[in-house]
């Protein structure tokens, strides 16, 4: 619950986001909580379906959520959250304040690499325009920092992945597309073959290695490394999230085989053999460690047996 609600009170603040707003974002982080929770205890069960603790510990979180989405949102809640928020973090209060300030008398703002964000629309003096202007500048900078970081790291991981297919002396031919970004979202369509071993490259680029990046290229130590999430799709329609554990991973990677199978783009008789493909680098030990010594999952270079085999069993 508390990734979540930083994360949406966060937002809420650089948005400006009134209680009632903010009120109803709370509820529903918390109920995103308790869903997330029992996915992950959904998974276990799918090894271990005759266990009663866990199917016990599913069916309390599975209605703990639902009775949290049911509930009405609670206004004091909020303005208590919001109020400890502008104490526990006292310069980011100040900075909202100042930048939304400052966008009137200059009618532009900075994000922390430099690049500049004007807002014409200031020059009217229309009040209207002013203040959708201010909420604005308190989000420009923030958002379009991500939006660098995403980009950097989308670059950095796109380099990083044709060194090592070089070295390795793969295919150089086959190789990840970059699509397209979407603010801080970066979007690929990857070969079968290069799905495992590109996912280890990118996480690790959009992660620690933009944080070491950034830190390098602008002298800007970033104190924890990016959040980023992850989510595999075959059709825009349609996207099946990876909550980060290895079982979720297989299992997402079958979501998208069956979809294929459903559009017509794969036939049945043919998905055991895709699917051989796409974990063929996963059974490769020596690759695997290679993976985990230059772009280690989650910067665990040593993945007990036990992790790796939730995606490599049969």
């Amino acid at each position: 619950f508390y990734r979540f609600a930083i994360k949406g009170i966060s937002f809420g603040k650089i948005y400006g986001l009134g209680l009632p707003a903010l009120a109803q974002t709370l509820r529903l982080d918390k109920a995103k909580a308790f869903e997330a929770e029992a996915k992950i205890l959904k998974e276990q069960l799918k090894l271990d379906p005759d266990n009663k603790k866990l199917q016990q510990q599913f069916d309390e979180k599975t209605q703990e959520a639902i009775a949290i989405r049911e509930a009405e949102d609670d206004i004091e809640e909020a303005r208590q959250v919001s109020e400890d928020f502008d104490k526990a973090f006292p310069k980011g209060k100040t900075y909202l304040e100042e930048v939304a300030a400052r966008i009137g008398l200059h009618g532009f703002v900075n994000a922390p690499t430099g690049r500049k964000r004007s807002m014409y629309r200031v020059l009217t003096g229309v009040q209207s325009f002013l203040a959708a202007a201010e909420r604005r500048a308190k989000n420009a900078p923030i958002q379009g920092f991500s939006s660098e970081i995403g980009i950097s790291a989308t670059y950095l991981a796109l380099r990083w992945y044709d060194q090592f297919k070089r070295e390795r002396k793969f295919n150089t031919k086959q190789f990840p597309l970059f699509t397209r970004v979407v603010h801080d979202a970066s979007y690929f369509e990857v070969p079968y073959k290069d799905v495992i071993p590109f996912l280890w490259c990118y996480q690790y680029a959009a992660t620690f290695g933009i944080q070491q990046k950034f830190s390098e290229v602008y002298e800007m130590p970033i104190p924890v490394p990016p959040e980023i999430e992850v989510t595999f799709s075959i059709t825009e329609d349609e996207g099946h999230d990876w909550d980060w554990t290895l079982s979720s991973l297989r299992s997402v990677l079958e979501k998208c085989l069956d979809n294929q199978i459903a559009l017509g783009d794969l036939a049945q008789e043919e998905r055991a053999n895709a699917l051989n493909e796409i974990l063929a680098a996963a059974r490769d030990k020596e690759l695997m460690g290679d993976l985990q010594k230059r772009f280690p999952l989650l910067n665990v270079p040593k993945l007990p047996k036990h992790v790796l085999e939730e995606l490599t069993h049969a």
